[in-house]
């Protein structure tokens, strides 16, 4: 029974800080005022506490960081030592317009955890005829025509290529490819990404942004010369 006992605080140990920090992040993602994510947290069964590291929450507005960063903890642990439901799949949805005032671009892109990755279909309208380089940006921002969305969403580091094809492994996380737009100005695109999540586990994509480029992602280095981005909308958690 002992035994039975430690090896369960053991699996609690090991387990508990990436449910609490997968957790946070959702609730993170669907508030408003906040923008940000927690990296890591670090906790202690045996003295009650915990640490959080690579806390990167900016405050827009309404309470301080300090008070949301607390209840996002307490929401986190409450719902895990509950035995609450914390599941996997989640869905999200990227609501794209153009960077430019007299833009036509508009559309929707939805994102749904499954089981081979992370599904992500795209309906846009308004588009200029012809390849569009498509990608997932590193931060949830599209001011400044869509240049506050930063880089490429590439967790672990590697050269621009194509994700869905080669892997996070070889290519950068956000690297979708292309888009084709008809004469018409429409576009779909749907893809699954492998190893990439939602708010889950390692590769993250909750609170980032979708981001249209002005050209053809020809697959050059560093990032598919594919010019202006003509289109943008941050990628937002909408269920569990």
């Amino acid at each position: 029974m002992l035994t039975v006992f430690v090896l369960a605080l053991i699996a609690l140990r090991l387990c508990l800080p990436a449910l609490v920090r997968d957790y946070a992040n959702r609730k993170l993602a669907r508030n408003p005022d906040y923008r940000g994510r927690i990296d890591k947290i670090g906790i202690s069964l045996w003295r009650g506490t915990y640490q959080i590291k690579g806390l990167k929450i900016e405050k827009l507005d309404g309470v301080p960081v300090a008070f949301f960063s607390c209840k996002l903890i307490g929401w986190a642990v409450s719902t895990v030592l509950l035995g609450a439901s914390v599941g996997w799949s989640e869905t999200g949805v990227a609501k794209i317009q153009g960077t430019s005032g007299e833009s036509t671009i508009a559309g929707t892109v939805t994102f749904t955890d499954t089981k081979g990755g992370l599904k992500i279909s795209a309906r846009l309208t308004g588009v200029p005829r012809g390849d569009h380089g498509f990608h997932i940006h590193e931060f949830g921002n599209c001011a400044d025509d869509g240049k506050a969305a930063g880089g490429h969403y590439n967790p672990a580091s590697t050269p621009h290529g194509d994700v869905v094809k080669s892997g996070i492994k070889k290519a950068h996380g956000g690297d979708l490819g292309n888009i084709l737009a008809k004469a018409d100005g429409t576009a779909t695109l749907d893809v699954v990404l492998p190893m990439v999540t939602l708010s889950s586990r390692k590769f993250t994509v909750g609170g980032r942004a979708m981001v249209l480029h002005e050209k053809t992602d020809d697959f050059s280095q560093p990032a598919g010369n594919a010019g202006a981005r003509i289109g943008c909308g941050v990628i937002a958690i909408t269920a569990l």
